[in-house]
């Protein structure tokens, strides 16, 4: 059994108000899905905007900064610094000889790409790299290390069909076996490359590498992903027979097939540096362990893209005021003497559109050390129902506990069975579940640490990253009951005994 909590079944504020709740969450997620906020772009200046507000909120209330971490350049106490590199493809061209290859109607680039010229004069003909009986890898590694490598087009499946998305297994093959660059075909180029070139021309954005990143970095190369049109151009200038290189797989892969010719790719990128903070806060605990109880969710969502503005209300602008609510508690508890014996954290990561970046970075460089920290729980689109519940269901789908602590899974049922009677959904939580969550937001950087972490989640809905994600939609009176389970599942973590045991 759980031991007692303090100020939880003894005190005044046992349980706040939904209406207050519902009332303070839905005037701070007016403030987020504002025009001003612009859909709290990373790199844009509404997160920035997004970020300010949060952490005025947070000096209002008078919860403590993490003074020893960087800062932005504002000096904002409550802004951890977080550096981002941002790419954007402008265009690029292709010459094989004299003859020219159309950005978008005849190929697209991907993979690593850096802005300039690359010119080479070789190209290894090679087969389709993977055995259709043995369904194994075939390239030669000796071949083709440090080569531009031309590839066949994908392979067969039982049908004798080409296989539409075998190209991306191909590159990474090709990658693995030490390729500087690849030229492919893409079996299915007319149906989906107007939206992959949709998200290539947008702005993509990394953390910045350290220079030791940048001398280590493997992985990923430069990759021309023809029309199926275009590639029979391209074998005909090369004098390659297609047929031959699906026939002879095992003789192509070997590297014996090189086409000597000039060859030049151009890509025209548009690169920047920047900052864009989490935003994080502390409550102090009394007790001399200086065990950590972590609490996160993440402030950006997708910004403004094309006059479009992306307003994100439910991801996450409903996570991020659910955690706002939760720190304005604790700083009314801590007025009113309640102070846990753990110290609180919260945090509001940036870059979380862009990789789960913000929680990367501050997983790797938190204020504690990382075995100081009991549990992580992570609050992502809390605010709406999906379609396999009804209006009426007071369900919370809860992914992760019990993968790393059975005794997390515990605390959750029991706190919730004492206060709030949820319906704790555990479908996502399944390690077959094709969606994969757990991979999918910020806790899983803490996971990854060893960390017992749990992610609470409503599930999907038809305005999930799409900009009709608004306010109006939102369900106030939901994610009160799910913020008010969140505020005691944290308050038991910081006041129990012991902290979560790993699983044996």
């Amino acid at each position: 059994m759980a031991a007692p909590v303090v100020g939880f079944a003894q005190s005044e504020v046992e349980f706040l108000p939904h209406s207050l709740h519902a009332d303070s969450l839905k005037a701070d997620l007016t403030v987020l899905t504002s025009r001003e906020m612009a859909g709290r772009g990373t790199g844009q200046s509404g997160y920035q905007q997004a970020a300010n507000f949060v952490a005025a909120r947070l000096q209002a209330w008078g919860l403590q900064p993490f003074e020893n971490m960087p800062l932005v350049e504002d000096g904002n106490p409550f802004g951890l610094s977080v550096p981002y590199h941002a790419s954007q493809l402008k265009g690029a061209s292709f010459r094989v000889g004299k003859r020219k290859f159309k950005f978008a109607t005849d190929f697209f680039v991907s993979g690593s790409l850096a802005n300039g010229i690359i010119d080479f004069d070789e190209m290894v003909v090679v087969g389709y790299g993977k055995s259709v009986e043995k369904g194994e890898g075939m390239f030669d590694a000796a071949a083709v290390k440090g080569k531009w490598v031309l590839a066949a087009p994908a392979t067969l499946n039982a049908q004798a069909e080409l296989e539409e998305t075998f190209w991306r297994e191909q590159y990474r093959q090709l990658v693995n076996a030490g390729a500087s660059g690849i030229v492919l075909m893409h079996p299915a180029y007319k149906k989906e490359s107007p939206a992959l070139l949709e998200r290539m021309l947008e702005e993509r954005i990394s953390l910045q590498k350290t220079e030791t990143e940048k001398a280590n970095a493997v992985g990923s190369v430069p990759v021309v992903v023809l029309s199926p049109k275009a590639y029979k151009r391209l074998l005909r200038l090369l004098k390659v027979k297609q047929r031959a290189m699906l026939n002879r797989p095992a003789d192509f892969a070997s590297g014996k097939e090189v086409r000597r010719k000039a060859m030049r790719l151009q890509v025209d990128l548009v690169e920047r540096d920047f900052e864009a903070p989490n935003v994080a806060a502390f409550v102090r605990g009394t007790d001399e362990s200086n065990e950590w109880i972590l609490l996160s969710a993440h402030l950006d969502h997708l910004g403004e893209h094309h006059g479009k503005v992306f307003q994100g209300a439910d991801d996450n602008g409903s996570g991020s005021v659910a955690l706002m609510s939760v720190a304005r508690q604790l700083a009314e508890w801590r007025d009113m003497g309640l102070q846990p014996r753990r110290n609180i954290a919260l945090v509001w990561f940036s870059g979380e559109e862009n990789g789960l970046l913000g929680s990367r970075y501050f997983s790797q460089n938190m204020p504690m050390a990382a075995d100081l920290v009991a549990t992580n729980i992570n609050v992502d689109m809390i605010g709406r129902f999906d379609d396999k519940h009804d209006t009426t269901s007071r369900y919370l789908y809860l992914i992760g506990a019990d993968r790393i602590s059975q005794e997390l899974h515990d605390v959750g049922e029991a706190v919730n069975a004492r206060c709030c009677n949820l319906e704790l959904d555990y479908t996502y939580n399944d390690p077959k579940d094709p969606n994969r969550y757990y991979f999918r937001s910020d806790h899983y950087n803490f996971a990854k640490l060893g960390i017992p972490s749990v992610f609470y989640f409503s599930g999907v809905h038809a305005d999930y990253h799409k900009e009709t994600d608004t306010i109006e939609k939102i369900n106030f009176r939901r994610m009160a009951y799910i913020t008010e389970y969140l505020l005691y599942t944290t308050w038991e973590l910081a006041n129990r005994n012991n902290r979560p045991k790993p699983n044996k």
